[in-house]
């Protein structure tokens, strides 16, 4: 069976499903590809898990009811804490929160810390966007238009995206030669009444993963949310007058996700029902 993150054929002893977005960014079942397992273990370690780690997306995440593999809740902990000059962990559950002493190596009661001055500190990557997106424009086209987008796009270049190696970054400056243009949620146009600023309202409004691939005339736009939050769009170079189209599908493809389930529409569908949606009687 085809892998589009190695560009061959992967048997099936070498190979397994790929959730496009991982159980615990709200991905589904439904929405995945073969892969080559040694790559989906990569991408599993510095992409999913490094990203469902991400502070900006921790109580969202929390919120969304979604669940890993293993079946257990998203908790968002803080482990960089201190009180009075002692190392913590926080703990946020909806109903309460915990604070655990590492050097006591115990739980506080809430007295110990309720209304106590905590400082955290927290890191938070540029780069995990930007590989997780490009992952999604790879895998995602391939699992909207099957082997036409192979044809349509520099798969190679996606895939230099989705394994970055950051350090080799670091050393040699930026992605200025990349053919590909990002933007972040960091990015002004995400927050501006702009095209971008509009797919930041869908995601957030819509409180779902989004995953939306719009053909232009000589690229395709991507763009993914997760749970709620905007996460990057990508303009990739494409030849789109050799993907498969109709009326429908003008503006694009939608896919809608979870909990553990998925909802493929076009992204005309989408609008139409987000209009409906927030339209006031």
């Amino acid at each position: 069976m085809y892998c589009i993150y190695t560009d061959r054929d992967v048997p099936i002893e070498e190979g397994s499903w790929d959730h496009i977005f991982p159980l615990a960014l709200g991905g589904s079942d439904k929405f995945a590809v073969w892969s080559d397992s040694q790559s989906n273990s990569v991408i599993g370690s510095e992409v999913d898990g490094a990203l469902s780690r991400d502070p900006l997306l921790a109580f969202a995440l929390r919120d969304s009811g979604v669940r890993g593999h293993r079946g257990s809740s998203v908790e968002p902990r803080w482990r960089k804490v201190t009180m009075d000059g002692r190392p913590m962990q926080i703990s946020w559950g909806r109903e309460s929160i915990r604070a655990w002493d590492a050097r006591e190596r115990r739980e506080l009661e809430d007295e110990e810390f309720v209304g106590r001055e905590m400082n955290a500190q927290f890191s938070i990557s540029r780069d995990l966007p930007l590989r997780f997106v490009a992952r999604a424009a790879l895998a995602g086209g391939y699992f909207l238009y099957g082997p036409n987008f192979k044809q349509t796009v520099d798969c190679a270049e996606l895939r230099s995206l989705v394994f970055l190696d950051i350090e080799k970054l670091r050393r040699n400056g930026t992605l200025d030669d990349c053919n590909i243009k990002f933007c972040d949620r960091f990015h002004q146009d995400s927050i501006s009444p702009s095209a971008n600023g509009l797919i930041r309202m869908l995601c957030e409004r819509i409180s779902r993963s989004l995953f939306i691939a719009t053909p232009h005339d000589d690229s395709i736009s991507f763009h993914v949310g997760v749970v709620g939050q905007f996460l990057g769009s990508m303009i990739v170079p494409a030849k789109t007058a050799q993907l498969p189209n109709d009326k429908e599908h003008d503006l694009g493809h939608a896919v809608v996700l979870g909990p553990g389930d998925m909802q493929r529409l076009s992204f005309r569908a989408l609008i139409r029902d987000f209009r409906r949606a927030v339209a006031v009687p």
